[in-house]
């Protein structure tokens, strides 16, 4: 989507955008999440909330539209509703690194630590060469004090990249 389309509050380009993505992605439920996206970026956080609603209509098993659907609920306020969208949508696709990255800030805010760690381990498990991703875990392991485990993972990661920006 060119950047200038993303920035045009009219509806009927909005229309165009989802025509658009409908004909490339031939799902509805993306293209109501595409534009769930954009409104979001927008800070249009209500419009976003519709689209990704409209998304799950069309497909339930969509939990990129399920998380999107928690930080838009998140963005309005409503953090208890956001969050457990949000930790569902990340039990539901654990290998979706976007997902899991939606959980941070809420877990945190919420001091939900422990189920933040549940599903940075699952992503981690699958995807041990994903280092920032371990940075990340060894972050909440530190926030919850688990220091033995934070230093194992911080060693891990120097181990295999002694450059990394976390390490």
């Amino acid at each position: 989507i060119p950047h200038v389309l993303i920035v045009d509050d009219e509806p009927a380009i909005r229309d165009l955008i989802r025509e658009r993505l409908i004909r490339e992605d031939r799902s509805p439920a993306a293209a109501s999440r595409g534009l769930g996206v954009i409104a979001l970026l927008q800070k249009r956080i209500a419009e976003g909330e519709s689209y990704f609603r409209q998304a799950l209509r069309f497909d339930p098993a969509d939990f990129r539209a399920l998380a999107g659907l928690g930080t838009a609920l998140w963005g309005q306020g409503q953090r208890e509703e956001g969050f457990a969208a949000i930790l569902k949508a990340s039990e539901g696709s654990p290998d979706d690194q976007s997902i899991v990255l939606q959980m941070i800030n809420p877990s945190y805010a919420l001091n939900r630590l422990e189920q933040l760690q549940a599903a940075l381990e699952r992503f981690v498990r699958k995807h041990p060469d994903n280092l920032d991703m371990c940075y990340c875990l060894a972050g909440c392991y530190f926030r919850r004090k688990r220091l033995g485990q934070a230093e194992a993972m911080l060693h891990r990661i120097l181990m295999i990249s002694p450059t990394h920006p976390g390490g």
